[in-house]
């Protein structure tokens, strides 16, 4: 039976299907393998009704399809296995399972729904979300949105991004026919990974032979091929169009591949054309490798900041991006209209005082200057003058390094004061511009920036004023360890914990103790143990005072860990005991889970109690689980107890859980270089005995 063609309005799943244009499949369709067998209306796939074709292409084959369990109509897409040995097979189709599943258990408002995973004979099916709407490059030509519009969109879409980045998704194929505005006004982004899980292996390398051929179809009048985009399967998968750099070269993809290819879909969405025009796969390879951005159209103007934004995020070396899909949309969540609609008040307000309404006004712009301040704090903290300070500093310590050492502190520090300042501002906006956010979580993200904005300051102020040859050559790992910021965007963490106190004099005491901490911590990291540990100890009697579990748990906990570092295990253990305990009490699982793994580190540590050690980290892992299955928590508690199976002696269980820490390092690009050789000189250890 001939399939009917797809209506323009219905979009699916199928970002590697090209319903309506030129592909590198066959023209007619067919996948590359001939593997695809059509499933006229009425034929049954699993529990599944075949309602209609709704499109085909390389990698597959979407249907429209009714759910008789359920009553509802779903997408059903129908994804082959490229052909190759039986085991090779039978490993792509494990493969695209695990991938299909983990789509299946996210969940998140601008993401398509994965309802059920499962196969079909040889294929593997995936029954997801029917959207009813249309791709971002249909609304844009349909609506002819405002510029403002268009960001927005792109807002919602860069927020599904961001839950499947943190849920260890990659999309690899990110393109305006991947967008769908919904006719319920809904943003979803479309599939995560699926094409690469059912084309490839692990171990493509850069040299696997990648299609490259002239490119045919509709040539627009910038001279960029194919009006309709395409994907490419195989060694290299993606649409080359959007494709960041390292997908060229057939590196591995991850995060930062995604935010490319969003930012060549924020380009196209904003000056109407794509970054790179070429007529040729091989000249546009060239362009975007060397970097090279055709001339923008003159007839279209956008603001500075967004054009800033996109440059970042075009950048060919990947750590000249941003951070993240989080920091990328602080960014561009930020409104240039901002400044013309101060200047516009500036009017407003005399008119309001002639009309004697401006008490009105007033209020306004004092809301609006609460959130105008983050940047100030860095004042006399992270600002030139302080930079030179502190190389000078460095200098002093006679390492010839020390220049060396400072260029690579100075940009950790830059990149972290920077995510606060965005954060901070995005924090109060939401509640005092926005009014998205409740005061109570407001004051409870502030409280916890408060924290990190003092850890920061500490070290700085270390690096300032005690730089000597320790604290240079433990800078830069000092400098990466800082806390994350990531805890104060987790509501529901946030909101589960114990809050500030909300007596102003206790407060008070709860930050004048929470500043001798954070210079205890920067002692800590700097490698000054015993300095630390007499600080921590003037300390820890007032904290027993205030009676205040949060910061209780946070003193024992520092001066667990001190103690065990300064030889004097027993007592450390006993204190790390007692911060378990009241991390508890504070409802601060993460910090729970923290010392649970420093607990199984110090009493791992002594030879004879190493199977308390092992047992302490099955509570070592359901803290872990509890705060959030935390990839860096997960990594720091498998290197743990595979330190301590080293020091047992038993070397096979330690190979598989060092192992399992570089593995996930590696997949989840978790943590800085500095942890992940770390753990690769202990698997390396491990292995040699």
């Amino acid at each position: 039976m001939t399939a009917k063609p797809p209506k323009p309005s219905l979009a699916t799943i199928a970002e590697d299907l090209a319903l309506d244009g030129d592909t590198l499949a066959s023209q007619d369709g067919e996948s590359q393998d001939g593997q695809h067998q059509d499933l006229p209306p009425g034929a049954q796939a699993g529990r599944y009704v075949i309602l209609d074709m709704l499109g085909r292409g390389g990698m597959g084959v979407v249907y429209k399809a009714y759910d008789p369990e359920l009553d509802r109509r779903i997408a059903l897409k129908l994804l082959s296995v490229r052909k190759g040995s039986h085991s090779q097979a039978d490993r792509a189709r494990d493969r695209l399972l695990r991938e299909a599943k983990a789509l299946a258990q996210l969940s998140h408002p601008n993401v398509v729904s994965a309802y059920d995973v499962g196969t079909l004979n040889q294929d593997v099916f995936v029954a997801m979300e029917l959207v009813e709407g249309k791709t971002l490059k249909e609304w844009i030509t349909e609506t002819k949105p405002t510029l403002w519009e268009k960001i927005a969109v792109l807002i919602a879409a860069g927020r599904g991004l961001v839950a499947a980045h943190k849920a260890g998704l990659i999309h690899r194929d990110i393109k305006p026919d991947n967008i769908i505005v919904g006719d319920d006004g809904r943003v979803r982004v479309l599939d995560f990974g699926l094409a690469r899980a059912a084309d490839t292996e692990d171990q493509a390398s850069p040299t696997a032979q990648a299609p490259a051929p002239m490119l045919s179809g509709d040539v627009t009048s910038g001279g960029s091929f194919l009006s309709t985009p395409m994907t490419l399967a195989g060694a290299i998968v993606g649409t080359p169009g959007y494709m960041a750099p390292e997908q060229y070269l057939g590196e591995k993809v991850d995060e930062k591949s995604d935010q490319y290819s969003f930012c060549v879909t924020l380009y196209e969405a904003c000056y109407g054309q794509r970054p790179h025009l070429a007529k040729r796969y091989g000249q546009l390879k060239k362009k975007v490798l060397t970097g090279r951005v055709d001339p923008l159209p003159r007839e279209i103007k956008i603001p500075a900041c967004y054009r800033r934004i996109i440059q970042r995020g075009l950048s060919v070396a990947r750590e000249d991006r941003f951070v993240s899909m989080a920091e990328l949309l602080v960014q561009l969540a930020r409104d240039p209209r901002k400044r013309r609609r101060k200047l516009l008040g500036m009017a407003a307000i005399i008119l309001l005082v002639l009309l004697s309404f401006g008490g009105a006004y007033a209020w306004q712009t004092q809301q609006r200057q609460l959130c105008a301040g983050a940047q100030d704090r860095l004042t006399g903290v992270w600002d030139p003058g302080r930079k030179q300070e502190i190389q000078a500093a460095f200098q002093a310590s006679g390492r010839p390094y020390a220049d060396d050492t400072f260029g690579r502190v100075e940009k950790i520090i830059d990149g972290y004061a920077s995510a606060w300042v965005a954060m901070r501002t995005e924090a109060c906006a939401a509640t005092h511009l926005r009014g998205e956010q409740s005061e109570t979580l407001l004051d409870k993200r502030m409280h916890c920036l408060d924290r990190r904005w003092l850890e920061m300051k500490a070290l700085i102020q270390l690096f300032a004023t005690g730089a000597d040859e320790k604290v240079v050559d433990k800078a830069v790992p000092a400098a990466s360890g800082l806390s994350s910021l990531e805890i104060c965007a987790d509501t529901e963490a946030l909101l589960a914990a114990v809050p500030p106190p909300a007596d102003a004099q206790m407060r008070a005491r709860v930050q004048k103790l929470r500043k001798r901490l954070a210079e205890a911590s920067a002692l800590d990291k700097a490698g000054k143990f015993a300095q630390g540990l007499a600080l921590i100890e003037e300390v820890a009697a007032q904290t027993r005072e205030l009676a205040y579990p949060p910061v209780r748990a946070e003193n024992d906990y520092l001066l667990g860990n001190l103690q065990a570092k300064t030889g004097h295990a027993q007592a450390g253990r006993a204190s790390l005991e007692q911060a378990l305990m009241m991390a508890a009490e504070a409802h601060d699982d993460r910090l729970l889970a923290a010392i649970a793994t420093s607990l199984v580190f110090t009493v791992g540590n002594d030879l004879k109690k190493m199977d308390q050690a092992l047992a302490m980290a099955l509570l070592a892992r359901a803290a872990v689980k509890r705060s959030g299955d935390d990839p860096a928590q997960r990594i720091h508690i498998a290197s743990t107890i595979g330190l301590v199976y080293v020091n047992k002696g038993e070397y096979v269980e330690a190979i598989a859980y060092l192992q399992d820490a570089v593995d996930l390092q590696q997949k989840q690009q978790v943590g800085n270089r500095l942890i992940l050789a770390r753990t690769l000189n202990n698997l390396a250890i491990a292995l040699r005995r």
